[in-house]
């Protein structure tokens, strides 16, 4: 059975890495524990994708600036899980830059100095 829930760091802690994301996390000098920090902390949404009660894939978007940006960064982290459940792997990568439900807008307010 597929879940899909908000991402929190016990997933991000018990998610067990492809070789290929463990690689590239390993590549910009990070810890599995300090990257999916930063991710979790910096997203306007994120969520875990369980198969079966076990973590298989994590994403969020996050945005580069939260004033005036125009563009957000997607990022997805898939575990081995999914290699047991090849069909989850298409859903993940036709969705990961797709935010789930409506459209949400931020909202800023502005102020006099």
């Amino acid at each position: 059975m597929i879940e899909i829930v908000p991402a929190t760091m016990d997933h991000a802690l018990a998610i067990r890495l492809r070789p290929g994301d463990a690689l590239e996390i390993a590549a910009l000098g990070e810890t599995q524990e300090s990257s999916f920090a930063k991710a979790l902390a910096r997203s306007l949404w994120a969520e875990t994708y369980l198969i079966d009660g076990e973590p298989a894939v994590l994403r969020g978007v996050i945005l580069p600036s939260l004033l005036g940006s125009t563009e957000a960064n997607a990022w997805l982290m898939s575990g081995e899980p999914i290699e047991r459940h090849r069909p989850v792997i298409a859903n993940a990568r036709s969705i990961a830059a797709t935010p789930p439900g409506p459209p949400t807008y931020l909202f800023v307010s502005s102020f006099r100095i």
